[in-house]
Order: structure tokens, then sequence, then C-alpha cells
């Protein structure tokens, strides 16, 4: 939170880290309108699920400890009572 405090009723949040990627997010779109809409939605997909923003969502992650990876890892597994 900006400050290290939640915004008070009526006090304007900005979130510039995250408009800057609908900014990127928008631009990747536009840059794949000419292959058609449907092309430039998945180019949108892969880039937020595969591409810059899934690595910085995953370095985070990692750093913070919690599962959540930019690809998918094999199970993990844990021998119980012997089985």
């Amino acid at each position: 939170m900006p400050g290290g405090r939640l915004p008070k009723e009526g006090e304007i949040f900005v979130q510039a880290d995250l408009a800057r990627t609908f900014q990127t997010l928008a631009s990747v779109e536009k840059q794949n309108a000419g292959k058609g809409r449907t092309a430039a939605i998945e180019a949108v997909r892969n880039y937020f699920y595969r591409g810059p923003i899934a690595k910085r969502i995953s370095e985070f992650c990692k750093d913070a400890g919690c599962l959540l990876r930019d690809r998918i890892s094999p199970p993990s597994t844990r021998a119980w009572k012997n089985l």
C-alpha cells in the first residue's frame, strides 16, 4: 500500500505499475491487430501468461515463497505410511 497504509475513503489510489501493465497489453493487442481479433487476443494472452509479465510474477512468488510459477513443474510426491 502507498505509504504503508490503506487509502482513506474518497482518497485517490494510484496503481502506476498496473496501469503500465494494461498499457503494455493494449500495445501488444494493437501490434497484432492486423492478424485478426482472435490472433490479437491470443498474442495478449501469450504475453501475459508466457512472456515478461509471467516471469515477473514468477520471480516475485519465488522470492515470497509461494508456489505460483511461470511454467508447470512436475508434481511433488511424498511417501506416506509406506504408500
